[in-house]
């Protein structure tokens, strides 16, 4: 995807067979752009070993968590590994400018255990990514509503339809 942005003047991303979205890459991340991708890693418990270094690390990672709570109530979660995080964070939080989102993290980095991070822009790929997403989800839903069509005709056809069913087809229910 960084090819198409540095060479392309216009992008463009089909969804089953239909044009989504054409524009060059800037327009396209503002309108398709789920806001900043927030990357962190706090401190390893060092000097530290065995179950007591992963309590710290866990409990480092936890004030972490709470902290993007706390200040971008919106945000979500999307990986937690050890004692790597990310989260993205809506453009639509009250302290979601990129000024704000690093005056918040440099001003509380050593009270969080900050050992590194990360705010960047949604990127074209994670677009491209989320277009596919919806592609997939909306063929499921297509062949799970086939599956329940192939499943109510056989039964119709076995004559196993129920009192609703035997209604439905013009006969009443004897019992």
């Amino acid at each position: 995807m960084g090819e198409c942005e540095a060479l392309c003047a216009n992008i463009g991303i089909m969804v089953a067979g239909r044009l989504r979205c054409l524009g060059p890459a800037s327009h396209l991340k503002s309108r398709f752009g789920d806001g900043y991708q927030f990357e962190v890693t706090v401190a390893h418990a060092h000097g530290v070993t065995g179950p007591e270094a992963a309590e710290i690390e866990a409990s480092n990672a936890e004030r972490v968590r709470d902290f993007v709570k706390e200040h971008f109530p919106n945000a979500v979660r999307l990986e937690g590994i050890g004692v790597h995080q990310t989260f993205r964070i809506p453009k639509t939080d009250t302290n979601s400018s990129l000024a704000k989102i690093f005056r918040l993290v440099e001003t509380n980095k050593a009270a969080l255990q900050v050992e590194d991070y990360a705010v960047s822009e949604t990127t074209l790929e994670q677009i491209f990514i989320g277009f596919a997403s919806e592609q997939e989800k909306a063929e499921m839903e297509r062949e799970e509503r086939e599956a329940r069509k192939k499943a109510a005709k056989a039964a119709a056809a076995s004559g196993c339809l129920g009192p609703v069913g035997r209604m439905l087809r013009g006969k009443k229910d004897e019992k």
